[in-house]
C-alpha cells in the first residue's frame, strides 16, 4: 500500500503553552523552518533546537497530531481524537517552541486517496501549502479543515465564519479583510504576518474565536475593538472571561517610527498609550512597541488574560521572515481553529 511521505522530526512551530488559552483552542505559527511563503530558499537549515538544561523541561501539550490509522475504517479513515490520546505529542519548550521528537505515523492513503483540499486563490497562502507538500508534509497532516485565508490590507474589517460558510467558495475568493471570527469548531482561521503582529482572542468556554492581523495601522484604527465587538455577538461569554495571545512580530527595539505613528495612536494626549513609545533621542523619532500597545487596548476591551508577544521577527531570523529586514521574502502563518473531537472528514 502507497504511503505519503513522512514527516520530518524536526518541525519548528510557534505556539501558545498549555496555559495560555483554552484547551479545546489550537493555534499555530509557522516559521521560515518549513519554509512559509519563502520565494528562494526551499530548503532552509533547521535552527538548532533550543536546549532543555537550563530552560527546564518545558512542557508536553497536545497540540494536533497527525492523523492516525482507524482500525475500526480498516486503515482508510481517521481515528477521533480521544483514540489518539498519547500519540504525536510534541515538546513545548519555555519559549513556545514547539518540537517533533520523531516523525508522526505518515497518512495512509488507502481507500480514502490522497487528501484534497478546494483551490484557494490566495497566492501567498497557496505558496505556503505548496511548501509545506513540497518538503513532505503537507498541512492536511496538522490541521482539521483547509486554512481560510484573507486578504488583508492593513484594514479594520472582520468577516464572520459560522457553519453555513461555503469554505471552497471562500478559498476561491478570500474576503477582504484582516481579521476573522468564528463559533464552529474546526474552522481553521488565518492570517500571514512577517513584521505585524498575529493576536489570538478565545473564549475562556471556547464559544467563539477570533484570529487578528494587527499592524500599526490597523491597530491604530481599532481592528482589535472591531474583532471583540463581532465576538461579543456570537459569543456565550463575557469579554472579562476571555484571553489573548499574542504571537511573533517586530521587537520595539527593531521597530522606529515618526510622528505620523505616534500621531496615529493619539500617543500625545494618552499617557498609557505614550508609554509604548520610546524616543531614540532624534527629533520625531520613537520605537514603537506593538505587543504592549496591543496589551493596552486589550485590556481596555477587558480581556484581563494576555500571554505572547515576546519573539522579535527583526533579530530572529534563524526562526523568523521579517518584511523590515529583508523585503517581501516571505510570511508567517497563524492558523487557528476550536477543535472538536470527533471523527474528521474533508
Amino acid at each position: 500500500m502507497p504511503t505519503s511521505t513522512p514527516i520530518p522530526p524536526t518541525t519548528f512551530f510557534i505556539t501558545p503553552k498549555a496555559h495560555e488559552l483554552p484547551p479545546c483552542v489550537r493555534v499555530l505559527t509557522t516559521t521560515r523552518v518549513l519554509p512559509g511563503a519563502s520565494g528562494g530558499e526551499k530548503n532552509p537549515s533547521p535552527p538548532t533546537p533550543l536546549p532543555q538544561g537550563e530552560r527546564g523541561e518545558g512542557e508536553r501539550r497536545s497540540i494536533l497530531p497527525p492523523p492516525q490509522p482507524s482500525p475500526a475504517s480498516g486503515g482508510g479513515g481517521f481515528a477521533t481524537d480521544s483514540s489518539r490520546e498519547g500519540l504525536g505529542w510534541e515538546w513545548v519548550n519555555e519559549d513556545g517552541v514547539l518540537i517533533y521528537p520523531s516523525p508522526p505515523t505518515p497518512l495512509p492513503q488507502g481507500e480514502r486517496g490522497e487528501v484534497c483540499w478546494p483551490p484557494t486563490t490566495h497566492a501567498k497562502g497557496a505558496v505556503l501549502e505548496s511548501a509545506f507538500a513540497q518538503r513532505g508534509c503537507d498541512l492536511h497532516h496538522f490541521l482539521p479543515t483547509p486554512p481560510l485565508w484573507l486578504q488583508q490590507v492593513h484594514g479594520i474589517d472582520v468577516v464572520n465564519v459560522d457553519r453555513a460558510t461555503n469554505v471552497a467558495a471562500m478559498r476561491q475568493s478570500p474576503p477582504i479583510a484582516d481579521a476573522a471570527v468564528t463559533c464552529a469548531p474546526d474552522v481553521v482561521l488565518a492570517v500571514l504576518t512577517a513584521d505585524c503582529l498575529p493576536v489570538i482572542i478565545a473564549c475562556e468556554n471556547s464559544s467563539a474565536l477570533a484570529v487578528v492581523h494587527a499592524g500599526w495601522r490597523g491597530l491604530a484604527d481599532g481592528v482589535l475593538e472591531n474583532a471583540v465587538r463581532r465576538m461579543a455577538a456570537v459569543s456565550s461569554s463575557p469579554a472579562t472571561s476571555w484571553m489573548a495571545w499574542l504571537g511573533p512580530a517586530i521587537g520595539s527595539a527593531a521597530f522606529e517610527v515618526g510622528e505620523d505613528v505616534y500621531a496615529a495612536f493619539d500617543a500625545a494626549r494618552d499617557a498609557e498609550t505614550a508609554s509604548c513609545f520610546t524616543p531614540t533621542g532624534v527629533s520625531g523619532k520613537w520605537h514603537a512597541d506593538l505587543a504592549a500597545l496591543a496589551r493596552l487596548r486589550l485590556r481596555r476591551l477587558g480581556i484581563p488574560k494576555i500571554s505572547g508577544g515576546t519573539w522579535c521577527t527583526y533579530s530572529d531570523a534563524q526562526r523568523f521572515f521579517s518584511h523590515r529586514r529583508q523585503g517581501d521574502e516571505g510570511r508567517m502563518a497563524t492558523l487557528a481553529w476550536i477543535q472538536r473531537a470527533r471523527r474528521r472528514s474533508w
